[in-house]
Formats: structure tokens, sequence, C-alpha cells
């Protein structure tokens, strides 16, 4: 059974780095001040001349310069736009980490779906984690 599943793994790295032979991942990020947000966007290609695009992640930040919400990307070859398909929102309280909420990007209706999952983080004091709780909102 053992070597069963060790096959299987080998197998699978291998046909990974294989899909990505001769082609690598190229990074660019920007940062915008003005609007708070650092985009990064990650390309595969065989050099920097022929790039196709693979994901960007764009993160907000708040005035005081802690992550307010990342939103990730995913590149649609067929029609060349990106398709959101993924949004972390970070809230805080007097300068700790409150909560953390995750929603999907829901493609029939072009919208953030509902089903809202969050992650509560509780404090006994300014400093010290007490516990982290989790919970679905439909």
């Amino acid at each position: 059974m053992k070597t069963i599943i060790g096959t299987l793994v080998v197998a699978f790295f291998l046909s990974i780095s294989n899909s990505f032979a001769g082609d690598k991942l190229y990074k660019n990020v920007i940062e915008d001040k003005e609007k708070r947000t650092v985009t990064t966007t990650v390309c595969k290609g065989e050099n920097d001349m022929n790039l196709v695009p693979l994901t960007e992640c764009v993160l907000q930040y708040n005035a005081d310069g802690s992550l307010k919400e990342r939103i990730s990307y995913k590149w649609e070859s067929r029609k060349k736009v990106w398709v959101a398909y993924q949004k972390y929102m970070y809230e805080y309280d007097k300068g700790s980490l409150k909560a953390i909420s995750y929603v999907e990007w829901n493609k029939s209706t072009k919208a953030w779906g509902n089903d809202i999952q969050y992650v509560m983080h509780v404090y006994e004091s300014k400093t010290d984690l007490l516990t982290v709780a989790s919970s679905s909102q439909k």
C-alpha cells in the first residue's frame, strides 16, 4: 500500500514538473500608495517576452497600514479577462485582528456569493489570543 501511495505521489510531482517544463514563473508587483493597494500578478512563459497570465492578487490596506481586503483572480484565457474567485476581508478592534471573512465569486450571478465563512479571533487581553472560532453565514 505504501509503495502504491509513494508511486502516485512521485507520478503526480513529475506530471506537474513536466507541465511547466521550459516555462518559468514570473511575478510582477505594483504598489499604488494613493489607493493603498498592492497588486501581484503571476505569469508563466519561456522568456519574459511571451508571458501567459495565471493569477492576480490585489491587497487593499487601511489608512493605518493594516490589511483590509485580499481579492484573488484567475486569468480566463478564452475571454482574455481576469475573473475574481475569492475574497478575504479583515476586521480589527483596537489594532488587533478581530475577524477574517471569506467569500467566493459566483459566476452565474456575477457577484460575491452569499455563503460567507468567518474566523473570529477572541483575545483575553490586547495581545493574548484566547481562541479562534469559525462559522458560516448564508
